[in-house]
């Protein structure tokens, strides 16, 4: 099955690159590509061009002034060494003109003149993460330790924004070790007597809680208050 391309309108539903939302922009963006089979092309996961590019006859014979018959690749040669590359190169450069459409003006300028898909993508990584990495790690370290979770948000969904607090700083190339993690989700909870309780439940295990335990736990109270609200 090969990649499918739709209009920007369509597919790329999220909102631009500003410079300031790398990070969520370029998660949405791989899984976006990923889901059209597109991010081999960031990966260079696809064939090379050959050392000789090879051309239909037609087109080798009228590079020269005198075609030699004996010099010019065979169809069939073309179709099983060139056609691969060349149909690369075409997604390539159409994936590059789908990513152009969701950078805001301000970040055309600095993809204008590279010619890769893999070129543009490094460089936006360079530019809005590696550049950036030491400032960006002091707000979510800061972020994480004073995120309050919303009672009218999903448990799941709070517990997956933390998550990704915690991967876009291990990315910064800082530590942040499991048990610091788990005391940050439950410091995010309500202080009330319920998950005062549930606090306490955890932090009984010891050295041998878990984040997965930390997880388990917090769902299921939540699934339950959630259950006793319905049959109110």
């Amino acid at each position: 099955m090969g990649p499918t391309h739709s209009s920007v309108s369509d597919v790329w539903l999220f909102q631009k690159l500003t410079g300031q939302n790398y990070y969520t922009w370029s998660e949405q963006m791989r899984a976006a590509l990923q889901a059209r089979f597109l991010w081999q092309y960031v990966a260079r996961d696809f064939p090379q061009p050959p050392k000789s590019p090879l051309l239909p006859p037609a087109a080798k014979s009228a590079t020269r002034s005198t075609a030699d018959p004996n010099d010019s690749a065979k169809p069939e040669d073309c179709n099983a060494n060139g056609n691969n590359f060349y149909s690369a190169n075409y997604n390539d450069s159409t994936t590059q003109g789908l990513i152009k459409g969701t950078l805001d003006v301000s970040q055309w300028g600095h993809v204008s003149s590279l010619t890769t898909l893999k070129e543009m993508w490094d460089q936006l990584y360079q530019l809005h993460f590696v550049t950036r990495r030491d400032v960006n790690v002091h707000y979510f370290i800061q972020e994480i330790w004073h995120k309050h979770w919303d009672e009218h948000v999903l448990m799941s969904n709070h517990i997956g924004h933390m998550i990704s607090l915690q991967q876009h700083i291990l990315d910064c190339g800082t530590q942040f070790k499991e048990i610091y993690f788990i005391n940050a989700i439950l410091i995010s909870l309500p202080f009330t007597n319920k998950w005062k309780n549930v606090r306490q439940s955890l932090f009984s295990h010891g050295s041998k809680l878990t984040l997965d335990m930390t997880i388990g736990k917090l769902t299921s109270v939540y699934d339950h208050d959630m259950n006793d609200k319905e049959l109110e």
